[in-house]
C-alpha cells in the first residue's frame, strides 16, 4: 500500500484533509509515503489504505522533490474517482484545484524525460533500436 521513496524526482504525500469538516484522511507516518501512480497537468492519482468520498474537496500537503531539492507542496483538488484496488487499498483520482502549477510542470517534465530515458533503455536492450 505505501512505499518508501528513494527517488531525486518524487511526491511524498505527507498529509490529506477534508477541507469541509477539517478531519485528516491521511497523516503519513514513519517515512511512509502514498504510492503515486499516475499525474498528469491537471490531476493526481494515488493509493490511499481507506476509502474516501467521490465529489469530497481535500487539501494535500506534501513535498516535491525535484532533483533532489525538497520543496514544500500544497495543494487542494476535488475527488473524482474512487476505486478499490485489491489488496492494495484505494485508487484515488484528484483533480487539482489550487498549486504552484510552475513547480507542478517542472516536476512533470522531469518525470517524463526520465521515463523516456528508461524506454529508450528497454528498446536498446530488447534490439529495437
Amino acid at each position: 500500500m505505501s512505499a518508501i521513496s528513494n527517488s531525486v524526482t518524487d511526491l511524498q504525500i505527507l498529509r490529506i484533509t477534508n477541507l469541509t469538516s477539517g478531519i485528516d484522511l491521511h497523516k503519513a507516518a514513519n517515512n511512509e509515503i502514498l504510492e503515486l501512480t499516475e499525474f498528469g497537468p491537471e490531476n493526481l492519482c494515488f493509493l490511499l489504505p481507506k476509502a474516501a468520498g467521490k465529489n469530497l474537496l481535500v487539501n494535500i500537503e506534501s513535498n516535491l522533490i525535484i532533483n533532489g531539492n525538497t520543496h514544500l507542496f500544497n495543494l487542494s483538488g476535488k475527488i473524482i474517482e474512487v476505486e478499490k484496488n485489491a489488496d492494495r487499498g484505494y485508487s484515488i483520482k484528484l483533480e487539482l484545484h489550487h498549486f504552484d502549477r510552475e513547480l507542478w510542470s517542472e516536476f512533470i517534465f522531469i518525470r517524463k524525460k526520465q521515463q523516456a530515458k528508461v524506454d529508450d533503455l528497454f528498446k536498446r536492450v530488447k534490439g529495437e533500436e
